[in-house]
């Protein structure tokens, strides 16, 4: 496996996601909760949290670092206040979807890494127009020392 730079990787889900119709959140993760007026429907926003090396692993500039980065991808999805449990369903399978198209095992996507699904969560925004679905994958790559 060659090394790969966190951001392209970030960059590759991206595209995938795009590719199924959410758009990408303007502002970075960290801030995609932070005022209601930047939350739009099907949007989505990801964080690459932290990056792990193993103990093990020798560091060999050729090869890179050994690593397995924690990434997480926040979507919101709008409920319609006149069908709640239609929009709370369509929600769940837009990251059914989402989880789907991440763990499909094809180029670009997995060039040089392994992408293992982690965990899937929701939560209703405090106005209750938007559900925030946040899902977590463990990616495995090399990290390039040149």
């Amino acid at each position: 496996m060659s090394a790969v730079h966190i951001s392209l990787i970030r960059q590759r889900m991206r595209d995938v996601l795009i590719g199924i119709g959410l758009r990408e959140a303007l502002n970075p993760y960290d801030r995609f909760e932070a005022a209601p007026n930047i939350i739009a429907n099907q949007l989505f926003s990801i964080g690459m949290l932290d990056s792990n090396g193993f103990a093990e692993d020798r560091q060999r500039p050729a090869e890179g670092i050994r690593s397995e980065t924690n990434c997480s991808i926040k979507i919101s999805y709008r409920i319609n206040p006149h069908d709640q449990l239609l929009s709370y369903d369509a929600g769940f399978d837009t990251t059914d979807d989402a989880i789907k198209s991440i763990t499909n095992r094809a180029a670009p996507l997995y060039t040089n890494t392994q992408i293992r699904f982690v965990r899937s969560q929701n939560n209703l925004t405090d106005s209750g127009e938007y559900l925030i679905f946040t899902i977590q994958f463990a990616i495995s790559h090399y990290i390039p020392l040149q």
